[in-house]
């Protein structure tokens, strides 16, 4: 790769960055680390697959954090308005954490930023 596409790739990325992190104050998501931002996009991938997680399933998440702290992080999502737990009416013991329309809202905004960064190359960026 020569020089010139990698500085224009890490600019374009570095676009995408901003208009992203421009979503959390628009979102009232400022308390959104980035923690809590993967652990909302590993639950909202399992619900777009329509295999939404239970929270004793979202607390065995590998990779992301301890049981307790994953516990503490849905909790977080929860009082955020990002996520909801659905009850089950067959078993009210089996819940299912779904995105809010909060949550999808900034899902899109993103894909719409991540849209608007490769249809729009670097015009406009100096």
């Amino acid at each position: 790769m020569n020089k010139n596409t990698k500085n224009e790739l890490l600019a374009l990325y570095f676009r995408y960055v901003s208009l992203t992190d421009s979503l959390k104050g628009l979102y009232g998501c400022d308390d959104l680390t980035p923690e809590l931002e993967a652990l909302l996009q590993a639950l909202c991938a399992h619900w777009h697959a329509g295999a939404p997680l239970s929270v004793r399933e979202a607390m065995q998440l590998g990779g992301l954090s301890s049981s307790a702290t994953l516990f503490k992080r849905i909790r977080r999502l929860r009082q955020l308005d990002l996520v909801v737990l659905n009850k089950n009416p067959e078993d009210p013991r089996k819940g299912q954490l779904v995105p809010t329309s909060r949550a999808l809202d900034y899902f899109s905004r993103r894909a719409s930023a991540m849209r608007s960064v490769s249809s729009g190359g670097l015009e406009g960026q100096g």
